[in-house]
């Protein structure tokens, strides 16, 4: 195996990041590119681990999915999305969980198994939009500028624990109140 070869199987998502997205425009802009460099910024510490993940996805084509698992998004589902920062999924996935568990509490395993599946993609589509929002819309003079504000758009959300996990308890209380 070549150095080349080599380097493309360890880059996490199959394409030319310094080249991405150079032919689409945003109302007659180009949109700017994505590097590796900008992927680790915005997820943080955990960033080698989501990009031996996120190599399923094509960084050009953000709405192909490819099936890949997650283990803290199908334990947690709406905490690991709140930790993540992705606030609206949170929600929606802690009412529809909630209403599931409620109406057809069979069907749980198989919300979790869908967060367990998808999580990742999520997260991918998640990072991505918000890197080309961030890189479109604000102008850095250093690279350094850009990863500051990377880091803190993106990351993980520590206290977001001390909300979620009182509501985890609330659940598990409901469900065991549901099955008496």
């Amino acid at each position: 195996m070549t150095q080349e070869d080599n380097q493309r199987q360890n880059s996490f998502i199959d394409a030319d990041y310094e080249e991405v997205g150079s032919s689409l425009a945003i109302s007659g802009k180009k949109k700017p590119g994505i590097t590796e460099e900008d992927f680790a910024d915005f997820i943080g510490k955990k960033a080698q681990t989501y990009f031996r993940k996120f190599r399923k996805f094509s960084i050009n084509e953000p709405d192909k999915f490819a099936v890949s698992w997650n283990w803290a998004a199908f334990f947690f589902t709406y905490i690991w999305l709140a930790y993540r920062k992705m606030y609206l999924g949170a929600g929606v996935a802690f009412m529809i969980g909630a209403a599931i568990g409620i109406m057809l509490p069979v069907l749980l395993p198989f919300w979790w198994m869908f967060f367990g599946i998808a999580g990742n993609f999520l997260y991918f589509r998640h990072a991505r939009k918000h890197i080309l929002e961030l890189k479109a819309t604000h102008a850095f003079s250093n690279r350094d500028e850009l990863s500051a504000a990377l880091q803190l758009k993106g990351g993980v959300n520590t206290w977001i624990l001390a909300i979620a996990i009182p509501l985890l308890f609330i659940e598990f209380i409901l469900s065991v109140f549901r099955a008496l």
